[in-house]
């Protein structure tokens, strides 16, 4: 098992094109009430949304792997999203490190880079998104 860096053009595609694929978002409450979330009703799928701390410990994430395996099988394929691909890294690493097989970090993030073409990010690239309420 290793863990998969996509861009979020083509994590979107697999979203589409496959059932058992899953967009999970790893910000703050504060990040997607202000920035904005992606949105996958159009593609008949619901986003998990998983609070992320500025510290991440043991606690923390027993909590997030409880999370997982409650509501998705091992082998599904599981993606990670953040602001800029470095939270969903590691929301990425521990689902792997606890035997979830197909896990992918959405390198360019919700909100990418503008400055490097390979970095845009979800919004950028135009993909479905909306502001959460609170």
């Amino acid at each position: 098992m290793q863990l998969i860096e996509i861009c979020s053009k083509k994590a979107f595609e697999i979203l589409k094109s496959e059932n058992e694929s899953y967009l999970i978002d790893v910000r703050t409450e504060y990040e997607w009430t202000t920035i904005g979330v992606p949105n996958l009703e159009k593609i008949n799928k619901k986003v998990l949304f998983i609070p992320w701390p500025n510290l991440v410990d043991m606690e923390f994430a027993k909590y997030f792997l409880n999370i997982l395996k409650s509501r998705f099988n091992y082998n599904n394929k599981l993606f990670f999203i953040c602001r800029s691909g470095s939270r969903s890294k590691l929301a990425s690493e521990i689902a792997v490190n606890n035997n979830f097989s197909n896990c992918y970090n959405i390198i360019d993030g919700f909100e990418g880079n503008r400055t490097d073409e390979m970095k845009i990010g979800w919004k950028l690239q135009d993909l479905p998104w909306v502001f959460m309420k609170n």
